[in-house]
């Protein structure tokens, strides 16, 4: 049976702990064997789950335009000038979407040839 971890002293961490406050060590004692299984589908859904946030975080804006773009659209146009503009009688969300992604390129763009920042800094 191995014999957990000791926390550090305060003389062992050298001369860089003077006056650092209080030092926190924390051990886990698995029996030196691996997560397993468990621990793969947890690292795999962090990994995602920071994927996800990051995606959100890019395309937010025109996730939500397009979102609001499909509901309104049948109230304000007719199935026979949506059919004529998109093809389909409805507007697809992904067709919104990507309006929305080119909309938003442009005036970034156009913003950029006009101010000569691309991303403006505040």
């Amino acid at each position: 049976m191995p014999t957990p971890a000791q926390a550090p002293r305060r003389e062992d961490l050298g001369p860089c702990a003077e006056g650092a406050g209080p030092t926190i060590a924390v051990h886990v004692d698995h029996g030196g064997r691996g997560l397993g299984l468990i621990g793969a589908v947890l690292a795999c859904a962090t990994a995602l789950a920071a994927l996800l946030f990051g995606v959100l975080a890019v395309f937010v804006t025109p996730l939500i335009g397009a979102a609001l773009l499909t509901l309104v659209w049948p109230v304000i146009f007719s199935e026979q000038f949506t059919g004529w503009v998109f093809g389909t009688p409805y507007l697809p969300f992904w067709k919104a979407f990507l309006l929305f992604l080119l909309v938003g390129a442009v005036v970034r763009f156009h913003r950029w040839s006009t101010s000569g920042e691309l991303w403006r800094r505040r």
